[in-house]
């Protein structure tokens, strides 16, 4: 009787398959064995990272799902209920509403991020207008947070080559979070510059800060360093996932400088031939 083994091997780090089957000659009698070695562990990883994701998607869903349950059940239960009250708990509903709604666009965006393998970038984009477009659509954001937003970008437009669309929401997205752990009497700073053959993009702000070994991790999806702080301010955990993603699709590079209650900077960097078009 034949056998062939199969069987797992861990081997500096690496998850290796092993298939081990005999190998017939030309009369059918075992001449030797033949031994297949497959390294699975990006398999693993990706099977890992799914499932974490389904697992924080589910429970990031669940509880404004639940919230609106509960609130909606006592409204039901409670004919009488104090006018007040329930101008309260509808005001409840609503919040948690918006941000199911939040949660699901996020997840939509990086659903469409994930089916491509790269972001289009086969048309002009003028990163001195997006910039300019996502300061004055914040501006009424950071003045209710009591934050003051700033704006600093060259006299000359710099055009690089890119998805309007994604990059508004790559600094969109930096811009939000650092209003949103800036906290009353902030300051945020929106800067463009060229450097060489490089588009950089910065997001400075004087808030809390991001601990150092919270700081190469705070890309992954659903990952916060405060998570009942980013929960109350609104956030997904899926901002920054979706800023990394953009840009390493325009074959960029993000960086983050920051300590506790030293502020934060966010950097992007993008390579692409930049033309100055005066303004």
């Amino acid at each position: 009787e034949r056998i062939s083994l199969h069987i797992s091997i861990k081997v500096d780090e690496r998850n290796i398959d092993v298939l081990i089957a005999p190998l017939d000659g030309l009369d059918n009698q075992v001449i030797g064995a033949i031994i297949v070695l497959q390294d699975i562990t990006e398999m693993l990883h990706l099977e890992k990272v799914r499932s974490d994701f389904v697992a924080n998607a589910s429970h990031e869903l669940k509880t404004p799902i639940s919230a609106i349950r509960g609130l909606v059940e006592t409204i039901i239960d409670d004919s009488s209920m104090d006018k007040s009250v329930l101008t309260t708990f509808l005001g409840r509903i609503q919040n948690q509403a918006i941000r199911l709604d939040t949660i699901v666009q996020d997840l939509i965006r990086l659903s469409r991020f994930d089916a491509q393998d790269t972001i289009r970038r086969d048309s002009n984009v003028n990163l001195s207008e997006i910039i300019r477009a996502v300061y004055k659509a914040k501006l009424e954001d950071a003045a209710d947070s009591g934050v003051d937003l700033m704006l600093d970008i060259p006299s000359d437009s710099i055009v690089i080559q890119g998805e309007s669309e994604a990059l508004d929401q790559m600094v969109s997205n930096l811009v939000d979070n650092a209003i949103k752990y800036c906290g009353d009497d902030g300051k945020v700073e929106l800067r463009l510059s060229r450097r060489g053959q490089m588009a950089c993009i910065e997001v400075k702000d004087n808030g809390i800060g991001i601990p150092k070994e919270d700081q190469q991790r705070i890309f992954e999806r659903f990952y916060r360093v405060d998570r009942g702080r980013s929960r109350e301010q609104g956030g997904t955990g899926l901002g920054l996932s979706i800023v990394k993603h953009v840009v390493g699709s325009h074959h960029g590079e993000v960086t983050v400088r920051s300590g506790l209650d030293k502020g934060t900077v966010f950097e992007v960097r993008i390579p692409s031939t930049l033309v100055a078009v005066s303004e």
